[in-house]
């Protein structure tokens, strides 16, 4: 079965201006969409070495090298408590709370 991560992403209208054809292709066919800017996944492998996760690393990089951290905001959760990775803080954060039963 192997490790399995659920996550968000933002994407503003600049982001989704500029996003290569690959990018856009995967976002149809991969992502959920929440509405207009706001997608996420469920149960991947993120793992740079699968081409999906590489189209979406090259670009969140390329982002920042450019300097445009407010283009995007990503937030990736896996089945680990350590295993977490936010980029940019645009418009998600992480909460942790404890519940009861």
């Amino acid at each position: 079965m192997g490790y399995r991560s659920f996550g968000e992403m933002y994407l503003s209208k600049e982001a989704l201006f500029i996003l290569p054809e690959e990018n856009k292709q995967d976002l149809k066919e991969n992502w959920n969409k929440i509405n207009d800017n706001y997608y996420s996944f469920n149960d991947w492998k993120w793992y740079p070495s699968y081409e999906n996760v590489a189209l979406w690393e090259n670009f969140f990089d390329e982002l920042d090298d450019e300097d445009n951290t407010e283009w995007y905001d990503f937030i990736r959760i896996g089945e680990n408590d350590n295993d977490i990775e936010i980029r940019t803080y645009v418009a998600f954060y992480l909460k942790r709370s404890v519940g009861h039963l």
